[in-house]
């Protein structure tokens, strides 16, 4: 184990994903998994299983002190708990007796109760009535109030939040979660949907919220102006021993509720710095005037942070919404924490990606009376209100690449998650420590597995390896480290944040206006089209780069959330490319599909990831609603249409992802079906790209060899890395052959494609064949082909961009627009992503170029 970037800055709870190699671990020994550090509370429990019953992945639980060494977290496996004993594949996570010590929440009737040994907290089980109310008040040990009830704040006219349903998600010792869901409607209209994930880990005072909005078609007419979650909390004592301190660019920033600061008593004024430094002040004789006359300041009641943009936030305060707020200061980048409370302690609320998915605000109200209301505005209250309409009101497909000539631009069921964590304080805490706390939410300690593991465990794929070493491989692995370098410093370039935009990437250049296409339809934001996120993910499995990481996880968030419709009519599409991320008339089940974002699930085993896995298990019925081959055939009452790929290799994923999650095997029967009925097709994988699919009974049916399509469409969605995958899961050779005869194939002269399939297919069928090389690797190691190996590399290395002799940071040039700027003029998300994936993949399965890592083996 390592920490991705660095050990916890205080004491903190973490979870983290290990895999295990099949055979290595079985099902009924998870609880018994210890970690290096025995006195560590600490929890695992499955992730997904091997094919054979054994358990591939877990996700571990535990709560660290600040500073903790990597090392105690390394999972130890007894002797005991050998996969001999592993039950009946598909048994599940273990019941809760089976845990070691009581569980932190149970349920009582309508009411779920939660015990950290911190605090107290009930949870209704859902009433539909109006309020918002998500749990009733936090309560110490000792009876002391920490927090009132958490509840959804949504400002919009006759807005109404409602929770429908709470229930135990994962139950646990160390780490619990409660999901509740819920409603917002505004004006009689539900104006969106929200699913909250509530989070508790043992001893802690702290509660971290994974709050989900999932949007309807009535949010586009800007009714929403802000969306917040909001706790309350009493306040006791005196107005000069109240203070609000929030975190800045660089530290924290306090000021009291009322000051002993006063023009008389401007210099010495040691009780005034008290107050700065968040410690309580009493009068004394001595200094009984100075109090006196401090007492007759301003009292202010409201303070608040407002990120505006990546670049700018501003501070403010009031003394009562009736009057004139008053600025403060401003700054760049907030670390998103706002602290308030007295001498008996408060709370620190903070917002996680709070500059980077602007505009955002933290506010603490009611300083001055009994209670203050801490709220953490996701979408700020007191910015524009939110506008989710589309950018034009016609399509712009011949010049702008967007797709087909269908408006279907809405919001209905698209979703944004944000993290959000109250720690609840008993004494007035230090700036310092407020700082380390800001930066901890920030930016969590996150354990991560050296990538020795990952790829010794074959559980993260099959379709990457350990950077080269020789040096025939230096100048490739160069390049795939300078790709990943260029992506994390064109998103702080080119200012790739804000709500909807925070985590993805533009899809294509503009050399003459020197910026990315940001206006031109389909070449506008990626939503994540030929698979960058699978590109980044497997980039960090093989480094353990934290970069690659962090552009993954954000991309993860944004891809699966914003990018697909959760709900209503285009329910488990994404859309394609675009202006607005859900502005493409192509709804697509390649966007949405699990492959793309399992890697973040089982590496961090968070349970919104794992939802939206399931989510589209069963999306082949989305393509029966809207056919997807529809500019080019009609459907038939009984069939729509189904490419190859990007088509079934996503419904592939879907149901790869379920069966290894679950065990259930009808997924795995979906897919050996589709095998052998292409197996029985006249040219396997290559007899479409356009196959008819009764969506009933999964049934494909061959229409004729050359269909609409285009065969590099089938692998550059990532399917060549779910169908290898799948493959060495099933052990099956007739998938292996199929996969390896295509890409065979692709390297074949024009004359020789069309003496195999009878004049079916020639080159015009086969575009960008540097997409396809990662299956002419797999083409040549299969038939241990060295010729179709070396054509491979050659075809790559040509579409090199600039080539391979120089660093890719050298291949840059400045560029000046309204400022001066740095660009790569030829650059493509699309290509950079495809590179990526096929160089990963030529390198692990026949070596560097020029320099076989050693004899090309079939192995079976």
């Amino acid at each position: 184990m390592k920490w991705l970037e660095q050990a916890p800055r205080v004491d903190t709870a973490v979870q983290f994903g290990r895999p295990w190699a099949q055979g290595e671990l079985g099902a009924a020994g998870v609880p018994g998994v210890r970690l290096a550090d025995a006195a560590l509370a600490h929890e695992a429990r499955p992730l997904a299983y091997w094919p054979d019953g054994t358990v591939k992945w877990t996700a571990h639980a535990v709560v660290v002190p600040g500073g903790t060494e990597a090392a105690a977290l390394e999972p130890v496996l007894a002797g005991a708990f050998a996969s001999e004993l592993a039950p009946a594949f598909g048994s599940g996570p273990a019941t809760a007796d089976a845990l070691p010590t009581r569980l932190l929440a149970s349920s009582d009737g309508g009411t779920i109760i939660v015990d950290t040994g911190a605090f107290t907290v009930t949870i209704p089980t859902g009433t539909g009535e109006a309020g918002g109310e998500l749990s009733g008040p936090f309560t110490a040990p000792d009876g002391r109030q920490l927090g009132d009830a958490l509840r959804l704040v949504v400002s919009a006219p006759d807005a109404q939040a409602s929770v429908e349903s709470a229930d135990i998600e994962t139950p646990g010792s160390v780490r619990t979660v409660v999901r509740i869901e819920g409603a917002v409607a505004a004006g009689g209209t539900e104006l969106l949907r929200f699913i909250i994930r509530l989070t508790f880990f043992a001893g802690q005072a702290t509660v971290q919220v994974t709050q989900t909005l999932l949007f309807q078609d009535a949010a586009k007419d800007r009714i929403i102006k802000g969306v917040g979650l909001r706790l309350d909390r009493s306040l006791n004592g005196d107005l000069l021993n109240r203070r609000v301190s929030i975190a800045g660019d660089t530290a924290v920033y306090t000021e009291p509720v009322q000051s002993v600061y006063s023009r008389p008593f401007s210099g010495d004024n040691p009780d005034y710095a008290r107050q700065l430094a968040g410690q309580a002040v009493a009068e004394t004789k001595e200094t009984a005037e100075v109090f006196a006359v401090g007492r007759q300041n301003a009292v202010w009641s409201t303070f608040r942070v407002t990120q505006e943009s990546e670049d700018y936030f501003r501070l403010e305060k009031q003394a009562n919404a009736r009057l004139l707020p008053v600025r403060m200061g401003k700054g760049h980048r907030s670390q998103g924490l706002v602290y308030a409370g007295d001498t008996t302690g408060g709370v620190a609320v903070t917002l996680r990606g709070f500059w980077q998915k602007f505009p955002a605000a933290l506010e603490v109200d009611g300083m001055a009376g009994d209670s203050a209301a801490f709220t953490a505005w996701s979408w700020a209250e007191s910015v524009e209100p939110m506008d989710l309409r589309h950018y034009t009101d016609e399509c712009h497909v011949p010049s702008a690449y967007e797709g087909f000539d269908e408006l279907r631009s809405t919001p209905e069921g698209v979703a944004n998650t944000s993290h959000i964590s109250f720690d609840f304080v008993d004494a007035s805490p230090s700036n310092d420590w407020l700082w380390e706390l800001a930066c901890e939410r920030q930016q969590p300690a996150q354990p991560v597995c050296d990538p020795e593991l990952y790829y010794s465990s074959r559980a993260a794929g099959t379709t990457w390896g350990l950077p080269e070493t020789v040096p025939a491989g230096a100048a490739v692995e160069q390049r795939l480290d300078g790709l990943v370098e260029f992506y994390t410093q064109e998103v702080e370039q080119r200012g790739w944040y804000g709500y909807w935009n925070y985590g993805d990437f533009m899809h294509s250049y503009d050399q003459y206006r020197h910026q990315w296409r940001y206006d031109l339809g389909g070449f506008a934001w990626a939503n994540n089209e030929l698979a960058p996120n699978m590109w980044l993910w497997q980039s960090f499995l093989r480094t353990g780069d934290a970069r690659a990481f962090r552009l993954a996880e954000a991309m993860t968030w944004h891809s699966a959330e914003v990018d697909r419709h959760h709900f209503g009519e285009y329910s488990r599409l994404g859309s394609r490319h675009n202006v607005v991320h859900w502005g493409c008339g192509c709804k697509e089940v390649r966007i949405s599909m699990a492959g793309l974002h399992r890697y973040y699930y089982f590496i961090t085993g968070d349970e919104r990831i794992g939802e939206l896995l399931s989510e589209v298990r069963d999306a082949e019925h989305a393509l029966d609603r809207l056919d997807p081959m529809r500019e080019f055939y009609e459907r038939t009452p009984e069939r729509t249409h189904i490419r190859i790929g990007p088509d079934w290799s996503a419904l592939v994923s879907n149901w790869f992802s379920e069966w290894e999650r679950t065990g259930d095997t009808q997924w795995k029967d979906r897919i050996t079906k589709g095998i052998s009925q292409l197996e029985a097709m006249p040219h396997g994988l290559l007899s479409g790209p356009t196959l008819e699919l009764d969506a009933s009974g999964l049934d494909l049916h061959h229409m004729f060899t050359g269909t609409e399509g285009g065969f590099h469409m089938i692998i550059a969605f990532g399917a060549p890395q779910v169908w290898m995958e799948v493959a060495e899961a099933l052990d099956h050779d007739g998938f292996r052959r199929m996969l390896a005869d295509f890409g065979r194939f692709y390297a074949l002269p024009e004359a020789e494609k069309q003496r195999l399939t009878g004049g079916a297919l020639n080159d015009t069928h086969f575009s960008w064949p540097s997409m396809a090389t990662g299956m002419m690797a797999y083409g040549a190691w299969y038939y241990r082909d060295e010729e179709l190996a070396a054509t491979a590399w050659k075809i790559l290395l040509e579409n090199a961009s600039g080539g391979l002799t120089t660093p890719f940071a050298a291949s840059l040039q400045q560029a000046q627009t309204w400022r001066s700027v740095v660009e790569h003029p030829n650059i493509s998300t699309n290509w950079a992503s495809q590179w990526g994936l096929n160089a990963m993949l030529c390198l692990e399965l026949i070596g560097p170029p020029g320099s076989p890592a050693g004899p090309i083996t079939h192995v079976t």
